[in-house]
C-alpha cells in the first residue's frame, strides 16, 4: 500500500538555494530545439526557458529506480513511487536576461493527501523564485503528485476520461503541429538535469510506468504553449497558468492551438490574453491561461 499518510507525519522537507549564470549556450540549444532565434547576452528570455537554467544533471550514484534523486530536501520518501507533474502558475515579475548571475530558491509549501482515479495521491506544492540582485524576477509555484506505480495497461484497454476526451474543434487564432522526437527528449532532459527514465528510456517508460512510448516532458509542453503566445501576440507572457491533463508521447505530432475569450480578458483586464491547448489528434495534453 501506498505509505502517504506515514510520509505526511514524518517528513520534514528541506530548502534548496542553487546559484548560477544564466548561460548563452544552454540558450543556444533550447533554441536549436524550438527552431528559432536564440536570445544573445543582454537579452531577455521569454517564460518557460527558465526551465534549462541552473540546473545539473544527477549522478546515476545518486538516482533512485525512476532516474529522480534518491535523497533530495523536496523529495517525500516513498519507495516504488511514481512522479507526475501536475501544472505551474508562473509569474513574471520582471524577465530573466543572458549573462545574468541569479539565484533560484525552492520551498514545499504544502503537501496534502488527495484522493484520485488512480488512488490516493500525494499532492506536493513547490514554490520556485528567481532572483537578481536581491530582487525576485519569476515566482512558479508547481504542483507535483507521487503516486503508486500502476500496473501497466495496454491503451486500448484504458477507458477515456472526461477531462482528456477532445471536444468538437473549435476556431483557434492559430494553430501550429510541432512534432518531437527522441532526440528532442534526451536534449531537453540533459539541458534541465531531468533524469526521469519515462522520458529517455523506452522499454522503462512502457514495461515499468505503462506508458505507450516516451513521454514528451510537462514543462516542455508548456514551453511550446508560451512560444505559440509569443508568435500570436508578440509579446511575452508575464502570467502563465497551465495544467496537465493527459501525457504527449514522442513522434506525435501537438498541435498547439491558441484562442481569446472573454472570460480570459475579463480575469485579466487585457486583450493580450489567450487560452493556449496542447492536443493530439484525440486527446488534449494541456490547457493554459496567458496574458
Amino acid at each position: 500500500m501506498f505509505p502517504v499518510e506515514q510520509v505526511l507525519q514524518h517528513w520534514s522537507p528541506g530548502g534548496v538555494l542553487v546559484e548560477g549564470r544564466i548561460n548563452e549556450n544552454a540558450a543556444r540549444r533550447l533554441a536549436d530545439l524550438l527552431g528559432v532565434s536564440a536570445p544573445t547576452v543582454g537579452e531577455p528570455l521569454r517564460p518557460m526557458w527558465h526551465e534549462v537554467f541552473l540546473r545539473e544533471r544527477l549522478h546515476p550514484v545518486f538516482a533512485g529506480h525512476d532516474g529522480h534523486p534518491r535523497r533530495s530536501a523536496l523529495v517525500p520518501p516513498v519507495r516504488r513511487r511514481q512522479r507526475l507533474f501536475g501544472g505551474s502558475t508562473l509569474t513574471v515579475l520582471a524577465p530573466l536576461r543572458v549573462g545574468d548571475t541569479v539565484a533560484r530558491t525552492v520551498e514545499i509549501l504544502s503537501a496534502n493527501l488527495v484522493s484520485g482515479r488512480s488512488g490516493e495521491l500525494l499532492v506536493v506544492n513547490e514554490e520556485h523564485v528567481w532572483i537578481r540582485d536581491g530582487e525576485p524576477c519569476l515566482r512558479e509555484v508547481r504542483d507535483i503528485i507521487y503516486r503508486e506505480i500502476p500496473t501497466p495497461t495496454p491503451r486500448r484497454e484504458r477507458a477515456g476520461t472526461e477531462a482528456e476526451l477532445l471536444p468538437p474543434a473549435t476556431t483557434h487564432a492559430a494553430t501550429i503541429v510541432i512534432t518531437l522526437s527522441a532526440a528532442d527528449l534526451v536534449l531537453y532532459s540533459e539541458l534541465t538535469g531531468n533524469g526521469h527514465r519515462i522520458h529517455i528510456d523506452r522499454e522503462y517508460a512502457q514495461k515499468v510506468e505503462g506508458h505507450d512510448d516516451l513521454v514528451v516532458h510537462g514543462p516542455l509542453s508548456a514551453l511550446l504553449a508560451a512560444e505559440a503566445f509569443h508568435r500570436v501576440t508578440g509579446k511575452a507572457a508575464t502570467h502563465l497558468q497551465y495544467r496537465l491533463i493527459a501525457p504527449a508521447y514522442v513522434g506525435r505530432p501537438l498541435e498547439v492551438s491558441t484562442c481569446t475569450t472573454a472570460d480570459q480578458a475579463s480575469r485579466t483586464g487585457t486583450d493580450s490574453a489567450l487560452e493556449v491547448e496542447v492536443r493530439t489528434s484525440d486527446l488534449r495534453i494541456l490547457r493554459a491561461g496567458m496574458s
